[in-house]
C-alpha cells in the first residue's frame, strides 16, 4: 500500500506488522550481543590491567633495543619514548 506526496513519489504505508518484525529482529540481535559479551567477561583470561599492558609494551622496546639490528641508528630519546607509548 502506497501513498503519493507533493513531488510524485510513492511512500509505503508502514503497517503494525512491519514494526513488529523490526523490533523481532532488533531484540534477536540484542540478545545474541548480550550472549556475546557474557560470554568475554565470563572467560577465563581476564583482561590485562593498564600497566600491565604498560610494563609488557616496556619490556618488548628494550628487547628492541637490545636485539635491533646493530647497522641502525641509535634512538633519541623522543623515539625512544614512542616505544614506550
Amino acid at each position: 500500500m502506497c501513498t503519493q506526496d507533493s513531488n510524485g513519489e510513492n511512500i509505503p504505508f508502514r503497517t503494525d506488522a512491519y514494526y513488529e518484525e523490526q523490533a523481532r529482529q532488533e531484540e534477536i540481535y540484542l540478545d545474541k550481543t548480550e550472549e556475546e559479551l557474557r560470554m568475554i567477561l565470563e572467560s577465563d583470561d581476564p583482561p590485562q590491567s593498564r600497566s600491565e599492558r604498560f610494563n609488557e609494551q616496556r619490556e618488548y622496546a628494550a628487547e628492541e633495543l637490545i636485539t635491533d639490528d646493530s647497522d641502525d641508528p641509535p634512538l633519541n630519546e623522543e623515539e625512544g619514548g614512542k616505544c614506550l607509548e
